[in-house]
C-alpha cells in the first residue's frame, strides 16, 4: 500500500531490520482548503464496526523447541449486506499481517541457527514479536489505527513503536499525510517543534543527542493516526529516550489548526 514519506526517517523499517538482531495558529477555516470525502454510495453497505481476529504462527526446531513466535491481532472491517471496497481492504489488511509475519520468521530462521541456541543454552528466550491494532477514530468516511509493536529479540528489554494506518472507507485507499494536511511543510515544523518542546521540559528524560536526532531529519511515514483530538506522530522507543520513557507521541490537534488539516473527521472533540 501507498505509504506517504513524511517526516524524521528514524526507523521506516524498524520491525524488519531490527527483527530477530541481537541484543509522532490558522485564521477560520476555509472551505478552499478542505477536502470534502466522497458521499457514501446508498447502494452500498457502510461500516458498522470494528471486530479484532488474531494470527500467529511460530517457528520451531527440529526438537519441536520454540524459537520465535509472532502475533497480529488485526482489525476486520465489520458491515451489513455486500461492499466489495470493504471486503477487498479486509482481505489486504490480512495479507499485510501475514506477509510482515512470514518475513519476521523468514530472519529469524537465518539467525536462530542451531549453533545460535546452543550457544546461548539455558539463557535463550524465545524471540517474540506483536502486533496490536487499535481503533482511534472511525466515521462513516475513514477509519484510523494505532498499531502497537512490541519485539523481544533477545537483551534486557523489549523494543516497542506505534505505527498508524488511515482509511478513506468509499475507496479503501489508505490516507498519507499529503491526504491530510494542507500543509504537509508547516505539520512538519509543528510536530518537531512540538517534540523539541517535550526534550527541552524534561531533558532528563531524553538522550543528550535527542535534539540533534530530530534536526537529522528523516522519515516517520508510518507512525501518523488520527484521533478525537488530532494528528498523532510518535518515535520507536530508543530513539529519542530511554526504554524507560516509553514511546515519544506528539498531537498536532485540531482546535486553531483547522486550516492546517484537509480533512477534519467527525470523531474530533
Amino acid at each position: 500500500m501507498k505509504r506517504t514519506c513524511f517526516l524524521l526517517c528514524i526507523f521506516c523499517a524498524f520491525t524488519l531490520v531490527s527483527a530477530c538482531a541481537a541484543p509522532a495558529q490558522t485564521p477560520a477555516i476555509s472551505p478552499a482548503t478542505q477536502t470534502v470525502l466522497p458521499s457514501p454510495n446508498e447502494d452500498e453497505a457502510r461500516l458498522i464496526n470494528v471486530s479484532i481476529q488474531e494470527y500467529s504462527d511460530m517457528l520451531v526446531d527440529e526438537a519441536g523447541k520454540t524459537l520465535a513466535t509472532v502475533s497480529s491481532k488485526y482489525p476486520v472491517l465489520v458491515f451489513e449486506g455486500d461492499n466489495a471496497v470493504l471486503t477487498t481492504l479486509n482481505s489486504e489488511i490480512l495479507s499485510q499481517e501475514r506477509a510482515w509475519a512470514d518475513e519476521v520468521l523468514k530472519q529469524c530462521k537465518q539467525t536462530l541457527t542451531p549453533e545460535a541456541v546452543a550457544q546461548a543454552g539455558d539463557f535463550f528466550t524465545p524471540y517474540e514479536y506483536e502486533r496490536t491494532w487499535i481503533k482511534t477514530c472511525l466515521t462513516e468516511e475513514l477509519v484510523s489505527f494505532k498499531v502497537d509493536y512490541m519485539q523481544y529479540a533477545g537483551g534486557a528489554h523489549p523494543d516497542g513503536a506505534y505505527y498508524g494506518y488511515t482509511y478513506n472507507l468509499d475507496t479503501g485507499t489508505p490516507l498519507g499525510a499529503d491526504d491530510i494536511f494542507a500543509d504537509v511543510a508547516e505539520a512538519d515544523k509543528l510536530m518537531r517543534d512540538g517534540f523539541m518542546e517535550q526534550i527541552k521540559a524534561e531533558a532528563e528524560n531524553f538522550y543528550d543527542e535527542a535534539a540533534g536526532i530530530l534536526s537529522s531529519g528523516a522519515q516517520l511515514d508510518e507512525s501518523l493516526y488520527l484521533t478525537p483530538d488530532g494528528a498523532t506522530f510518535a518515535l520507536p522507543s530508543y530513539t529519542i529516550a530511554p526504554n524507560t520513557f516509553g514511546i515519544p507521541v506528539f498531537t498536532i490537534v485540531y482546535a486553531g489548526n483547522e486550516t492546517l488539516f484537509k480533512v477534519v473527521p467527525e470523531c474530533a472533540k
